[in-house]
């Protein structure tokens, strides 16, 4: 509950709530209580399609160091964050590099240093995570075709997203939809008083901030 959320101070106790999403306990709250560092060992997000996270996670202004993904189809520190699911004062820095769809299998939906693919509240977040994402054109948001949104902040936002007071430090590179907060923003999600202090890269629809608002 958002009175009593686990409190997480290692590596390992955030994959262990990462697991427990994963099995079906969406709505976990949770607590970091430390600098969390991951050491660059493969991250399985938080959150998927099928069951979103739905809960409150407060990340007390702490450092989680050390992402690395490189397979996943909605990749960040959360996969996807629900309707109901909030992330605050969290602060992530690391890798994300999906370079092959061919070669690894991955649909790639959406790659943010926060969250992949967002539906709820990002607040008062940060990342310095270093996105390459050169996927080409794979997977759907919705009812439409995906040509890899990257995002430092958020891949793709829709619905009732909103992202506020969030910055962003990291490189993004990619294909399609390329922002230095949210890659893709659509369905009248919002982003408000955010900022981007690194290069942002890409072939079509590259912005500092979102890099492309379909509505």
């Amino acid at each position: 509950a958002k009175d009593d959320p686990y409190l997480i101070g290692t590596g390992a106790e955030l994959a262990w709530f990462a697991d427990q999403v994963k099995n079906g306990s969406v709505a976990l709250c949770a607590r970091l209580t430390a600098e969390i560092d991951l050491n660059g060992h493969p991250w399985t997000p938080i959150g998927t399609a099928a069951k979103s996270y739905q809960g409150m996670f407060d990340g007390c202004n702490s450092t989680v160091h050390g992402l690395h993904i490189s397979d996943k189809s909605y990749a960040g520190l959360f996969g996807v964050i629900g309707k109901s699911g909030i992330v605050e004062r969290l602060k992530v820095a690391g890798t994300i590099s999906i370079v092959s769809v061919s070669g690894n299998g991955v649909d790639n939906v959406g790659a943010g240093g926060i969250a992949g693919y967002c539906m709820g509240t990002v607040f008062q977040c940060s990342s310095s995570v270093n996105i390459i994402d050169s996927c080409n054109s794979y997977g759907t948001v919705g009812s439409r075709n995906n040509i890899n949104y990257a995002g430092g902040i958020v891949g793709a936002a829709r619905q009732s997203t909103m992202i506020r007071y969030c910055t962003n430090e990291g490189a993004v590179n990619g294909v399609q939809g390329v922002g230095g907060i949210v890659g893709l923003l659509t369905d009248y999600a919002q982003v408000r008083l955010c900022e981007n202090k690194n290069t942002i890269q890409g072939d079509s629809r590259v912005g500092g901030i979102v890099g492309w608002v379909c509505l």
